[in-house]
């Protein structure tokens, strides 16, 4: 049919599926032989009785759709020749297909994605080896591997939430991150996230926040320290999160090394506001302390209209950044970082934010216009600024950390040690930051001034509204 491009097939024999993961006879067909989109597998042999549990996921004029929860079984028919007085056994297959759908087999689907995760076929003319990989295997190179569009009402399977606190080595934003609807949703063709504050939900209030507990309990994703991840208790100037957010993950599903990512996006605009378009290693390879194992920014701006440091450099909505984190704390923050600037907040409309991320260094553009190129050897970097790392990016390759896989992490942070530099002014007034970031009442102190900031923090604009995630192959 005209439209196809690309034809996906996932089969595992004898057992079933746990959800759309990745199966055992794996290929995804671009290209149509004779006419026909098709899996074959001349290699592997089945016997009576097998069964071949099986997704189909096809592409057509730009929408995904999955077939799923599919089974064959195979029986075969017995013949008898007499021929040369030998006996032989020839086989014919009956297949009998179950499915779980009601209505129209296939289904659309919130999410175009997945790669050539069998080995590419060298032999084949359309693909070229690449130095990407996703989960694990080599897929062809330019390709687009992943793509997620936002539509219907619903994340698709691809997305997990995180439920958690966010822990005080890294940025200790201050939020929790939770899976409520209020807060974030898919409609409209955009994944919405509008933090709120915890005061306005449900069962809390301002005194809560003062002596109150949150508990997420088998809820809470948190792996690091799950003590303090999943609960906290209210007490003296140790205060609840004062902010709800979100974030959205790919942890389990969608992993890869070396690529190029496109995130086409309104940024969250408001007081202490900044978004997460990041990506985030799929193991702590070179240690858990902070970001010794790193982390990429897509883009990343501070959300306030007017902001800047104590020397009056602007660093405000107006400034764009991306690249490489290494380092939790402020101080050295920006050493793997580029930025540009404009003459108004990136916040006031949508724009395409792009990285590239190769072998050899980390590329960032905005709405196809290249901004800054990081290259590899951040351990030279590091030893020439007299920053320290982990001892262990030593033992890694020329791109360690980034020599390991990563995946997909949005979402909206607020305040925290790590992004908003000591003693810079706000607004038109030239008001000081509400807090330090090395003091341990600085969520408390940040919460006093709620007054101030949320004042900023128009509902039509706080939001960060992601329209569309595309990832290549390199």
């Amino acid at each position: 049919e005209p439209g196809i491009t690309l034809f996906a097939f996932h089969g595992k024999i004898n057992r079933r599926f746990r959800g759309n993961e990745e199966g055992d006879l794996t290929l995804d067909v671009t290209r149509a032989k004779n006419g026909v989109w098709a899996y074959e597998n001349r290699n592997k042999q089945v016997m009576e009785g097998d069964v071949l549990y099986f997704w189909i996921h096809v592409q057509h004029d730009g929408v995904g759709y999955l077939l799923e929860n599919q089974e064959y079984y195979f029986t075969f028919r017995r013949t008898t020749t007499s021929r040369y007085n030998t006996r032989s056994t020839t086989g014919t297959t009956r297949a009998t297909t179950r499915s779980t759908t009601t209505a129209s087999p296939f289904t659309r689907a919130t999410t175009t994605t997945w790669s050539r995760t069998s080995k590419p076929n060298e032999d084949s003319i359309d693909c070229e080896p690449s130095i990407t990989t996703v989960k694990g295997k080599t897929v062809c190179r330019n390709e687009l591997i992943f793509e997620e569009n936002f539509t219907g009402t619903t994340l698709s399977k691809l997305w997990k939430h995180a439920v958690k606190i966010p822990l005080d080595s890294e940025d200790a934003e201050f939020v929790s991150y939770q899976n409520l609807p209020n807060i974030c949703s898919v409609r409209d063709g955009y994944f919405n996230i509008f933090p709120k504050l915890l005061c306005d939900m449900p069962g809390f209030s301002a005194d809560s926040i003062r002596t109150g507990t949150l508990d997420f309990g088998a809820r809470c994703t948190g792996v690091v320290d799950t003590e303090a991840e999943c609960i906290r208790n209210a007490a003296h100037f140790r205060i609840l999160p004062p902010v709800v957010s979100c974030k959205i993950k790919t942890k389990q599903t969608f992993t890869f090394k070396y690529g190029k990512v496109e995130i086409r996006a309104k940024l969250p605009r408001g007081d202490w506001l900044y978004p997460q378009l990041n990506l985030e290693p799929i193991e702590n390879a070179y240690g858990t302390t902070g970001y010794s194992s790193g982390l990429l920014r897509v883009a990343f701006i501070r959300g306030n209209e007017n902001l800047k440091t104590k020397s009056g450099e602007p660093i405000d909505g107006r400034k764009l950044s991306g690249g490489a984190i290494l380092v939790s704390r402020e101080k050295n923050r920006d050493l793997w970082l580029k930025s540009t600037f404009k003459g108004n907040h990136f916040g006031e409309e949508f724009h395409t934010y792009q990285l590239q991320w190769t072998n050899r260094s980390i590329e960032v553009s905005v709405d196809g216009v290249s901004y800054g190129t990081i290259e590899g050897d951040f351990r030279e970097l590091a030893r020439t600024n007299n920053v320290t790392v982990s001892s262990q990016l030593y033992a890694g390759e020329y791109m360690a950390p980034f020599d390991k896989e990563f995946f997909l992490s949005i979402g909206v942070g607020v305040g925290g040690i790590s992004d908003f530099p000591d003693l810079s002014l706000n607004g038109y007034g030239n008001l000081e930051k509400p807090w330090s970031n090395t003091s341990p009442k600085a969520e408390l102190k940040f919460w006093n001034d709620v007054s101030n900031w949320n004042s900023t923090w128009d509902t039509t604009n706080i939001g960060l509204q992601v329209d569309y995630v595309k990832v290549w192959s390199i």
